[in-house]
C-alpha cells in the first residue's frame, strides 16, 4: 500500500495502510540491483510535449486524489537530500549533513540523495541514483503537461536537479567520475541519523577512470544527464546544455573503456549483474533524442538483455521515426508487458497485485504500471493489447493506494518520531499480507528508486481522472507538536545532609528535529541553590564528562554550579549521546541552606536508569545552554539574562 504519511524514527518505517511499497532489504547482499529490472522509461519529442496544451483534467469517477499523492511522492525526495539544505527546507526534521564529502583531490562531493540501498543507510551509490533521476526525468518527458497542469512541474524538476547537480560535481574531468561516497558495510551496520553520520564513521569516496573503469555507472549517469537535458531544455536551457555536455563526456568515457573492472566498491550492494551494455544502449538512445546525432542512434542497439535498461531502450527506439526496423523493439516491449498480464507468468496476489519479488513488490508493480501506461499511449502498441495494458496499469496503481533513533537501536524509541510523506514502502507478500513492523524490512523499508516510476504513473492517473494538490501541504503538516525532550539534563540526589548534597547528572543529546551534534565545550548547564553564604565548596566526583566550576553568584541568595560538557554528544547511541557528571556541594555548618525545600533546582529524583525511553530525573529547573542560547528548561530569576 502507498501511504503518504509513513511514520519513521530515522528511516521510513511505519505505514498506516495494508499494502505498501518497499525498498531493498537489510542484512542481504546476494541480490540483483534494485534500480534496474523491469525499470520503466519513456520517450517522446520534447518539442511535441512543449507544444501540447492540455487543460486540467476533469475529476471523474476515482476514489483517490492522484494529484495529492503525486505531490507527496515528489516531496519524498526532499527528505532524502544530502549536503547543505536550502533556507526554505520544508522537512523540519532534516538538517545539513555530510558536509565534508570530498573526492581524492578535495573535490566537493556534497549533495545527492540518501536511502538508495536499504532504508537508514547514508551511502551515495551512483548507479541507482542515476537510474532514479533518469526515471523521474522520463516521467516528465512523457507527461510534462500533466505535471504542469497539476502545478508540480517545478517541484519535480527541482527533485531531479538535486541529483544532477551532484553528478556534475562528481564528474571533475572527462574521464573521471566519483561513483560512490561512503562505506556500504560500515554504514549498513549503524542505525542513526544522516546529520550525525560523520561523527560515527569516515565517508571515503570511490572513483572510476581510464585505468579503473566502470562503464555501467558512467553510462547510466550519462543517460540520466541526457534525459535531464531534455526536460530542462524549455525552462533552463543553460543548465540543459551543461547536463548534455557531461552526458556526452561520460558516454564517450564509458564507450571507450567498455569495462566494469573498476566498479568494485558497490559489489554486494549495487552490483551490475547485467553488465554495462544496457546502460550504454540507454545512454545512446537518450543522447540521440537530445541531440539528433545519428551516430548515437546507430550505437543504441548493442544488446537486447532482459533486464535493466533494455525495456526503456526498446520502448524509446520503437517510437523513433528514424528507426527503420521497429518490430524487434515492439516485440521486446510487448513480451515484457505480456508477462505482467494475468496468465502471462507473473504471480498475482488474491487481491490483484502483480507480485514479482519479496524485495520491493510494490516498486516493481509501479514500474510495470508506468511502462504499461507509456506503451498504451504510443502509436506502436498492438491495438488489441492497448486497453489491457492501460487497465493493468490502473489496477496496479489503485492497489498500491487502496491497501494499506537516537539510540542506534531499531526498536527504540517504540513510537516513530517523524512522518515521512510520500514514501512508497516495500509492500506485501504474495498473499497480500502486510505487517506494520519496522523490523520487517522487506515490507517496510523505502528507497528513492521505489518512487521513481510510481511518480510517473501517478502523473498519468492524474491526466485521466483529475483531482487537486493539497494547498496546505507541507506547511500545515509540520505544525509544532508535543515533542520529547531533545537536549536536556537529568539529575538525582545521590546523598544529602543539612549542609551537603551530592548530585549526579546525565546530560543527553537526543535531538531529532533535526538530529544535530553538540561539540565539546558547546553545551553547558547550571545547577541552582539558595544559600545565605557563597562560601560553599564544590568538588567533582566520578564522572564521564564535565568541567565543574562554582559557586557562582546569580543574584540575591541564589548561586549556581556550572558544568561545561567537554565531550561531543550526538544522537548515535547511548555512549555518544549521553554522559554522566557527579559533583558535591559542601557548605559551612552555619550557612542557612534548605536543600530540599528552597533550592531552585530541587527537588530531584533519587534514581534513574539509562534506558532510552526513561525520563526519570528530568528537571526543568536545570537550564541547559548551547553557546549563548538557553535551549531547555527554566532559570530561577533574570530569565532573559544569559551572560552569567
Amino acid at each position: 500500500c502507498f501511504d503518504w504519511r509513513i511514520k519513521l524514527t530515522i528511516t521510513p518505517i511505519n505505514c498506516h495502510c495494508h499494502n505498501q511499497p518497499q525498498p531493498e532489504p537489510h542484512h542481504t547482499v546476494q541480490r540483483k540491483s534494485t534500480m534496474k529490472l523491469f525499470l520503466p522509461t519513456t520517450g517522446r519529442a520534447l518539442a511535441a510535449l512543449a507544444a501540447l496544451a492540455v487543460p486540467a483534467p476533469a475529476a471523474s469517477q476515482s476514489p483517490y486524489n492522484y494529484a495529492e499523492v503525486m505531490q507527496k511522492s515528489i516531496f519524498f525526495y526532499k527528505a532524502q537530500r544530502s549536503g547543505g539544505l536550502p533556507a526554505d527546507n520544508p522537512v523540519v526534521w532534516r538538517g545539513d549533513s555530510a558536509l565534508n564529502d570530498k573526492g581524492h583531490s578535495g573535490e566537493d562531493l556534497t549533495g545527492g540523495w540518501y536511502v538508495l540501498y536499504d532504508a537508514g543507510d547514508h551511502v551515495k551509490f551512483g548507479l541507482p541514483m542515476a537510474s532514479t533521476a533518469m526515471t523521474l526525468a522520463w516521467g516528465i518527458y512523457e507527461y510534462r503537461a500533466h505535471y504542469e497542469t497539476a502545478g508540480l512541474l517545478d517541484e519535480a524538476l527541482d527533485a531531479i536537479k538535486w541529483a544532477t547537480d551532484y553528478f556534475i560535481k562528481a564528474h571533475p574531468s572527462a574521464n573521471e567520475f566519483y561513483y560512490q561516497v561512503g562505506d556500504g558495510g560500515q554504514d549498513h551496520a549503524w542505525w542513526g541519523s544522516a546529520e550525525v553520520v560523520e561523527e560515527v564513521m569516515d565517508r571515503p569516496s570511490f572513483k572510476i577512470d581510464m585505468n579503473s573503469p566502470g562503464s555501467c555507472v558512467a553510462a547510466g549517469t550519462a543517460a540520466a544527464l541526457a534525459a535531464a537535458s531534455i526536460v530542462f531544455g524549455a525552462t533552463d536551457p543553460a543548465y540543459a546544455a551543461e547536463c548534455l555536455l557531461h552526458a556526452e563526456q561520460l558516454y564517450a568515457f564509458a564507450d571507450a573503456t567498455r569495462s566494469d573492472d573498476g566498479y568494485t566498491e558497490a559489489d554486494g550492494f549495487y552490483t551490475s549483474f547485467s553488465g554495462f551494455w544496457d546502460e550504454l544502449s540507454g545512454a545512446a538512445t537518450w543522447l540521440y533524442m537530445a541531440t539528433g546525432i545519428n551516430q548515437y542512434l546507430w550505437e543504441s542497439g548493442w544488446t537486447h538483455s532482459w533486464d535493466d535498461m533494455h525495456y526503456m531502450t526498446a520502448m524509446l527506439l520503437a517510437r523513433e521515426d528514424a528507426v527503420t526496423d521497429k518490430q524487434p523493439y515492439i516485440d521486446a516491449v510487448e513480451r515484457n508487458l505480456d508477462f505482467w498480464q494475468p496468465g502471462g507468468g507473473i504471480t498475482y496476489t488474491p487481491y490483484g497485485l502483480a507480485w514479482l519479488d519479496q524485495w520491493g513488490s510494490l516498486r516493481y508493480a509501479a514500474n510495470a504500471a508506468f511502462l504499461a501506461f507509456v506503451w498504451s499511449d504510443s502509436d506502436e502498441v498492438t491495438i488489441s493489447k492497448k486497453a489491457g495494458y492501460a487497465q493493468f496499469a490502473e489496477k496496479q496503481i489503485n492497489y498500491i493506494l487502496a491497501h494499506g533513533a537516537w539510540y542506534n537501536d531499531i526498536d527504540a524509541p517504540a513510537d516513530n518520531q517523524h512522518v515521512l510523506f510520500g514514501a512508497l514502502v516495500g509492500g506485501p507478500g504474495n498473499n497480500d499480507g502486510y505487517a506494520d513492523d519496522r523490523t520487517d524490512y522487506r515490507k517496510n523499508e523505502v528507497a528513492t528508486d521505489y518512487n521513481a516510476g510510481f511518480t510517473g504513473a501517478l502523473a498519468k492517473m492524474y491526466g485521466l481522472y483529475g483531482s487537486s494538490t493539497d494547498a496546505n501541504f507541507p506547511s500545515d503538516h509540520f505544525l509544532q507538536v508535543q515533542r520529547d525532550p531533545e537536549i536536556f539534563v537529568r539529575a538525582i540526589t545521590q546523598s544529602a545532609s543539612s549542609n551537603s548534597i551530592q548530585v549526579v547528572t546525565q546530560t543527553s543529546n537526543r535531538s531529532t528535529w533535526p538530529a544535530r551534534v553538540t561539540d565539546a565545550f558547546q553545551l553547558s548547564y547550571k545547577y541552582f541553590i539558595d544559600i545565605s553564604s557563597g562560601t560553599a565548596i564544590v568538588s567533582k566526583g566520578s564522572s564521564e564528562c564535565g568541567v565543574v566550576t562554582g559557586l557562582h553568584h546569580w543574584g540575591g541568595t541564589i548561586y549556581y554550579v556550572q558544568v561545561v560538557i567537554d565531550e561531543t554528544l550526538y544522537p548515535g547511541g547511548r555512549i555518544v549521546s549521553e554522559c554522566k557528571t557527579e559533583f558535591t556541594i559542601d557548605a559551612p555548618n552555619a550557612a542557612s541552606w534548605d536543600i530540599i525545600s528552597n533550592d531552585p533546582s530541587n527537588p530531584m529524583a533519587t534514581s534513574f536508569t539509562y534506558e532510552p525511553v526513561d525520563s526519570t530525573g528530568l528537571n526543568d529547573k536545570i537550564p541547559s545552554y548551547t553557546q549563548s542560547d538557553s535551549v531547555a528548561h527554566e532559570e530561577p530569576i533574570r530569565r532573559n539574562s544569559l551572560s552569567h
